[in-house]
């Protein structure tokens, strides 16, 4: 995420986190415009919690969604063939049940590319794996 340099004076806050990887596609961005946190990750993103827990725990969910990304347990899930082949979204690795829910649903090619902050949890999984 590049914020445009003609709106930096709108944000209260910016704070960026650069993925040990050097891939700036996992940058964690965190920001405040007009009272409202934010929330980046990739190309994910979330403003004043309008992501699952996250709404109803306001800024501490966007804060313990933050920590996930750090302890690669929220990452970048690429889509791997298929009608939408690279399609990026996120998965919360903290639900157990997260990859089998993402390989199965309807929209799914089978096979997804898991790719997280640090990079120590990137792999390629598919339904053979379950």
């Amino acid at each position: 995420m590049e914020p445009n340099p003609d709106r930096v004076e709108q944000f209260e806050l910016i704070v960026e986190v650069q993925s040990p990887t050097g891939d700036p596609h996992r940058s964690i961005v965190i920001w405040m415009e007009d009272g409202e946190p934010s929330l980046a990750f990739g190309t994910w993103h979330t403003h004043g919690g309008l992501f699952g827990e996250i709404q109803s725990k306001g800024c501490e969910g966007l804060i313990d969604t933050a920590r996930a990304i750090l302890r690669d347990q929220f990452v970048l899930c690429y889509d791997m063939g298929g009608e939408n082949d690279g399609r990026c979204g996120v998965l919360d690795l903290r639900n157990q049940d997260a990859i089998a829910e993402e390989l199965t649903n309807k929209y799914s090619p089978g096979k997804v590319e898991i790719r997280s902050w640090s990079g120590s949890a990137d792999r390629g999984i598919g339904l053979n794996d379950l």
